[in-house]
Order: C-alpha cells, then structure tokens, then sequence
C-alpha cells in the first residue's frame, strides 16, 4: 500500500491527466451500456406487442367466422325446413290456383342461394353434407309436385259420405286400378276402365273439379299406396341428411368444447432473457 502511495506521489502529473480521461469514458460507457439497455427493451417489447396485435387479429377473424357460419348454417337449415313443409302442403292442401306452387318455386331459388352461400364459407364436411340434404330436398319437392295433387284429390273423396255417387266413383276408380295392374288386360279394356271411371267422377264435378277428376285418374293408375309410400321415403331420407348436417355443422362449430379463442398474454423482453438464463447464475 505505502509503494502505491509512493509510485503516485512520483508520477503525480501522469495521474492527474489519466484519471480525468478514465472518468470521461467512464460515464460515456456507462450512459451508452444504459441506451442499449433501453434500447433492447424498446425492441422486444415491440416485437411482443406486434405478436400480440397478429394474435387478436387472428382471433378476430376466427370469430368473425364462427359468427358467420353459425348464422348461415342456422339460416339453411331453418329454410331448408320450411321449404319441406311446402312440399307437405301440396299433400294436404288444394293448389288448383298454383300458388302454393309458385311460393315452392320461389322458396327452391332462395334455398339454392343459401346453399351457395354457405359453401363459400363453411368447412368440407358441412359443404358435402348440404350437398346431400339439398339432393334429399330437392327429390322431395319434385315428388310433391308431381304427385301432391293427386293424392290431395284422393283424400277430398274419401272423406265424402257414403252417398250412391261417391261409392261409384270409388269403386269405378279401384276397377281402374286392378285393369292397369292386371298384365292380362288389353289396352282397349284400360282405356274402357279409365272412361268409366272418368264418367263417375264427372257426377261429382260440383264438389271434384276438373283437374281433382284427371288427377284421381293418373293417382289411380298406379299401384295402390305406392305414392305415399315413396313420399314417405322421401321425407325420412331428408330427416337423416339433416341430422348428418347438423352434426357436421357442431363439429365445424365445435358445439362441445370452447369455442372463445385465446388471445396469448403479452411477453416482456426481461422476463424472455430471464427465462434463458441458466437457474442459479447471478
């Protein structure tokens, strides 16, 4: 210690410029260690807060989509129902002014715009299986169509009283029946059985109009049952693609499980080099 004091005491000149110099740069390191630091901060904390702003954009979007496909699938499959009731009215309900045709015609043009909507936006499986429930409905609505009025007529017959007209006209309609399914009968006796019973029906043209009367002719040219049997058939194959679509569509918006996206917390750059430092350094 007293050598040190000595060696200064010598060289007292050199020191008192050396050690002006040293407290310069001292302060100058430290002021620039301190601007790095904040500036590395700067940075990563930068950095986190654009993760952070890409996460909730993202979450966003993901739940602008949910949002989205939620409310289009809820909008097909309500329509896609009330349009099968449409189909179910041409059975139940007279339609000789073709109104409830042209509503079923104009309801199948929004149907068909719904579903392209909600192709563009919904996932594979729940495209494929609107597919199949379009399919379903659309074979419904062209067996009612067809066949709706026919067995509407039918039933507006069997539901007169047992006067002497009425049991004519039936019993003249299942003659007609039995003729077409009898392989054995000629056409002249088809075609007799057909006038006839077109003859009987006519009786009745105050309460069966012309169209009822030629529709119970065509109804009656087929087997027995066969047309509400396959209108049966046909409305249950739409039940279980609906059920396969609605299914698909909890999956798609994951019914089950939580569907709130997560935005993940932001990261502070002291606690990320933190993290990298070996547990038990300084």
């Amino acid at each position: 210690m007293d050598g040190f004091r000595k060696f200064m005491e010598e060289h007292a000149a050199f020191f008192g410029v050396v050690v002006p110099i040293l407290a310069i740069l001292g302060s100058f390191a430290g002021s620039w260690a301190a601007g790095w630091v904040q500036a590395r901060g700067g940075r990563d904390q930068a950095a986190a807060a654009r993760e952070v702003a890409t996460a909730t954009n993202e979450a966003q979007r993901v739940a602008a989509l949910w949002n989205v496909r939620q409310v289009m699938t809820v909008d097909y499959i309500a329509y896609a129902r009330e349009h099968v009731e449409l189909s179910v009215r041409m059975y139940r309900e007279n339609d000789e002014d073709g109104a409830l045709k042209r509503e079923a015609d104009a309801s199948r043009i929004t149907l068909v715009q719904k579903k392209v909507g909600l192709e563009l936006v919904a996932t594979a499986p729940v495209v494929a299986a609107v597919k199949e429930v379009q399919e379903a409905v659309r074979g419904l609505a062209e067996h009612a169509l067809t066949y709706g009025q026919e067995a509407y007529a039918d039933k507006l017959l069997r539901t007169m009283g047992p006067r002497p007209a009425v049991l004519n006209a039936r019993a003249a309609l299942h003659e007609l029946r039995e003729c077409e399914l009898d392989a054995a009968r000629t056409e002249g006796a088809r075609s007799e059985a057909r006038v006839n019973a077109l003859r009987k029906l006519t009786e009745l043209e105050s309460e069966i109009s012309r169209e009822q009367r030629f529709a119970l002719i065509r109804y009656y040219m087929r087997a027995d049952g066969v047309t509400l049997d396959q209108f049966k058939e046909a409305r249950a194959l739409f039940q279980s693609k609906m059920e396969e679509l609605i299914e698909e569509t909890r999956i798609m918006l994951r019914s089950e499980g939580d569907v709130a996206s997560v935005v993940p917390p932001q990261r502070r750059w002291w606690r990320r080099n933190s993290a990298a430092t070996p547990t038990g350094s300084a």
